[in-house]
C-alpha cells in the first residue's frame, strides 16, 4: 500500500534515525495512510511519536484518530485548514499530504487581471501578486477566465516552511 512504502522509504532516507517526534497529515480521509505506515515500523519506530491529523472535514476525524490508535500511533486530530496551520513554527518533524493540494483555495482570475497585473478584489491581487513574484510563466493568450490554485501554492511555499523543521 502508498503508506507502507512510505514508511519503508522514508526509513531507507534515514528519516527515523532520529526518528521524527511530530508527523502532521493534512487532509488524510479515513487515515488509512497512517495505518499502513504504521504495519512497517516497530513498536519501539513509532513510540513517543506524536501523530496529529489536520483536516477540514470534521467527521474524518473521528475516524483518523481510531484507525491510528489501533496501529500504534500517539495520535490527535486538529479540525482546521492547512492554508493557516494552527500549529507553532518549526514544530513538526514530517508532513504528509496525499493527494489534497488539488482541494485547496482556488481563486478565479479574469483575464483582465491577468494582462494588467491588478484587481481591485484584496485576495485576487495577493494571488496576483503570487504569480509575479514566483516569476509564473503563464501561457498567453489568456482565457475570458482562469482558476488557479493559489492555496496549494501558500501552503507549499508558506506553511509547510514555516512549521516543518529544517530538511533532513
Amino acid at each position: 500500500t502508498y503508506g507502507r512504502l512510505l514508511a519503508k522509504t522514508l526509513k531507507h532516507m534515514g528519516w527515523w534515525i532520529p526518528k521524527p517526534r511530530q508527523i502532521v497529515e493534512v487532509g488524510a480521509g479515513l487515515g488509512y495512510v497512517s495505518r499502513e505506515m504504521a504495519k512497517e515500523l516497530s513498536f519501539f519506530e513509532k513510540k513517543d511519536i506524536k501523530y496529529l491529523f489536520l483536516d477540514l472535514t470534521r467527521p474524518f476525524l473521528t475516524s483518523q484518530v481510531q484507525l491510528a490508535q489501533e496501529a500504534g500511533w500517539k495520535a490527535h486530530a486538529i479540525n482546521g485548514n492547512a492554508e493557516v496551520l494552527p500549529l507553532a513554527n518549526n514544530s513538526v518533524d514530517l508532513v504528509i499530504d496525499n493527494e489534497n493540494l488539488a482541494d485547496m483555495t482556488p481563486t478565479q482570475l479574469t483575464k483582465e487581471e491577468l494582462e494588467s497585473g491588478q484587481s481591485g478584489n484584496p485576495e485576487h491581487q495577493a494571488t496576483l501578486e503570487l504569480i509575479s513574484r514566483l516569476r509564473l510563466n503563464l501561457d498567453t493568450p489568456y482565457p475570458d477566465e482562469v482558476i488557479f490554485n493559489s492555496g496549494s501554492i501558500y501552503f507549499l511555499r508558506s506553511e509547510e516552511r514555516r512549521v516543518g523543521k529544517e530538511c533532513r
